[in-house]
């Protein structure tokens, strides 16, 4: 989309930090400045909302609707528990029950706004009910919503891998373990790959991630993704930069 014929990962940098904020919504990169694409953006948002949400699904409560989907789309990449949200509609004196909040879940995820990944137990090799993850199909929604929050580079990171799995024909869950837990594992017919993100690596770090590792006994690949330029592969793990990740194909 903007020409760019060297791939070179250092003379790319700016541009994945500008796709890490906007997404990678096609028409925005025919805008000349950041407002035309926060309101190109919101457009395509409302729409959503609108017409493939409120108006299909038939929604009343839009203020408790537009509560919850700002919150999912400003959080990416955290866990989610119900049982914390329904905590503070009922300090907020609101009556809101799960089967609501999943139904509004869910509607976000058929209109496309959202994906949600299952926990998967790697020992037990079964899905676990509770404690999904939510993940923004393009990055750019979440931030034309994020007035007041701080940036949550990590996540943001972990969304982008996410969905490039995704892309790549990858089915993608969070690996729960007896120890801990790894962010994807992704399988695609007899092919498994485990994958830790991080936004960058310094010695605290490296052992939390690549240490995530640890209690898995199989042998498939292993892969850190951060945005290190240095390679800090090690003990059969595969480290990769961010960008040399995604122009891997």
């Amino acid at each position: 989309m903007k020409g760019i014929t060297d791939k070179d990962k250092y003379e790319l940098k700016e541009c994945f930090d500008d796709f890490m904020t906007w997404g990678g919504m096609l028409q925005r990169f025919a805008m000349s400045d950041d407002e035309q694409v926060r309101t190109y953006l919101l457009d395509i948002y409302n729409s959503i909302l609108v017409k493939d949400i409120i108006d299909r699904f038939s929604i009343k409560d839009l203020d408790l609707f537009n509560w919850i989907v700002e919150y999912i789309v400003t959080t990416p990449s955290q866990t989610f528990s119900a049982e914390s949200l329904l905590k503070y509609f009922e300090s907020d004196n609101r009556n809101v029950t799960k089967n609501t909040l999943y139904n509004y879940l869910e509607y976000m995820c058929k209109a496309l706004l959202i994906h949600k990944s299952f926990r998967y137990a790697v020992r037990g090799k079964r899905i676990l009910n509770g404690k999904y993850k939510y993940y923004l199909t393009d990055l750019g929604l979440g931030q034309v919503m994020n007035t007041s929050k701080k940036k949550q580079l990590g996540a943001y990171l972990e969304n982008i891998v996410y969905n490039e799995l995704l892309s790549r024909g990858y089915l993608v869950n969070i690996g729960s373990l007896d120890n801990g837990k790894v962010d994807f594992i992704a399988t695609r017919f007899q092919e498994k790959l485990y994958f830790q993100v991080a936004y960058q690596l310094y010695d605290e770090i490296v052992d939390r991630e690549f240490g995530a590792f640890d209690h898995i006994e199989d042998h498939y690949p292993k892969y850190v993704i951060s945005t290190d330029t240095v390679d800090w592969s090690q003990n059969g793990i595969i480290h990769r930069n961010i960008i040399e990740f995604l122009l891997d194909r």
